[in-house]
């Protein structure tokens, strides 16, 4: 298994979990808030010093104020995009946290239409539906959505 996570999930209680369940996992680090210990280099540094299409890997880092690790902190940029990604990987292959990385973008679409573009369930108050049913309705619905707009597309 792989967690493949946004800013939200680079917290040490989360890392530590998937670290004991023996999962892999690569989740972005929230942009260079300098909160990373490695030296006098901050991720806030890294950031600004590599260009487009470079990779910066740094090894026995600590985390957070908690100094949780030693672990793996990545910078990378790929080309055409505006801005590097900061990436917490618990995996000793840089490369291989890259790839799978970049399979997280493949769902982003449906959680935004989960939350802020959609059903708005990070807002919903319903008493009655417990969060994994009231997720499992909206992902139904979902499907149901696609199913029928791929139904228009192809009558036209």
């Amino acid at each position: 298994m792989v967690l493949l996570g946004d800013g939200a999930c680079d917290g040490t209680r989360l890392q530590q979990v998937v670290q004991d369940a023996g999962w892999s996992s690569v989740c972005r680090r929230v942009p260079y808030d300098g909160v990373v210990g490695w030296g006098d280099l901050s991720s806030r540094y890294l950031g600004a010093c590599i260009k487009p299409g470079t990779l910066v890997e740094l090894s026995e880092v600590l985390f957070t104020r908690e100094d949780y690790g030693p672990i793996m902190l990545l910078c990378c940029w790929a080309k055409g995009y505006q801005a590097p990604l900061s990436l917490v990987p618990n995996m000793t292959s840089a490369e291989e946290a890259c790839r799978l990385y970049t399979k997280r973008f493949r769902i982003e679409t449906f959680f935004s239409d989960q939350k802020s573009r959609g059903f708005h369930l990070h807002q919903c108050i319903l008493p009655i539906l417990t969060p994994l049913s009231l997720f499992i309705a909206t992902c139904l619905a979902s499907i149901w959505i696609v199913y029928l707009g791929s139904i228009c597309m192809k009558e036209g």
